[in-house]
């Protein structure tokens, strides 16, 4: 399964509730591909998301205020935006060189623009602390999701 790709497609109502999709897609994969999952927490090498010294860098948006991107950094290949840590921190936990979660432990919870642009020679630790916070490896229990059977569907 880690080599095939399927499509799977569905419809539901404009209107219809996330939670209530999730709920019907969990049950699409369960009777198409018989899958079946559970959780359990594991502890394992993460690395903490925290406000640095002197503070975050970054600003924080009001109410209906819309985030406007300035222009281009020279040399900067790649560009990322968030708008709350916890999706920086989830950005961060997708980059090779981190190698691990990272977990947002700023108490930031308002919403921000985090505008990051990052070039081939930009460490992601440099670029974390030029926004004005800092990661700390650390030991934490992290929920997983262990998928416990999954198979190939039947053709139609």
């Amino acid at each position: 399964m880690a080599e095939d790709r399927f499509d799977v497609e569905g419809k539901t109502e404009e209107a219809t509730p996330q939670p209530q999709v999730r709920a019907m897609l969990r049950t699409l994969l369960a009777e198409r591909f018989q899958l079946t999952v559970h959780r359990e927490s594991k502890t394992m090498s993460v690395y903490n998301l925290m406000v640095g010294k002197n503070g975050a860098k970054f600003k924080e948006l009001k109410a209906g205020e819309r985030a406007v991107p300035g222009p281009s950094k020279p040399g900067a290949t790649g560009r990322m935006f968030a708008s709350s840590v916890g999706g920086f921190a989830d950005m961060l936990s997708t980059f090779p060189s981190i190698g691990k979660p990272v977990l947002d432990k700023t108490g930031l919870t308002g919403n921000y623009f985090i505008d990051i642009q990052s070039g081939p020679e930009d460490d992601v630790f440099t670029i974390v602390q030029d926004q004005g916070l800092r990661l700390e490896s650390v030991n934490a229990p992290i929920e997983m999701l262990v998928v416990d059977r999954l198979e190939k569907p039947s053709s139609n």
